[in-house]
């Protein structure tokens, strides 16, 4: 499945699940591999490994 940039590998067993579910392995289009909780992907809390950064965060970047 893919959930934006994220595309689950998947099941990161590594990672015990708790109450809030699961962890699975992911693939973000840049390249970089993370893990996130499952209800982080359902709810859409988690669109990219952080590559994506807003034109905000670039502008005050470029500022300092």
């Amino acid at each position: 499945m893919k959930f934006d940039k994220l595309t689950v590998l998947y099941r990161d067993f590594s990672r015990p699940s708790n109450n809030d579910g699961a962890f699975w392995r992911c693939k973000c289009e840049c390249g970089n591999e993370i893990t996130v909780l499952g209800k982080n992907l359902k709810w859409q809390k988690n669109h990219s490994c952080g590559c994506v950064v807003s034109a905000g965060e670039k502008n005050i970047k470029n500022i300092l």
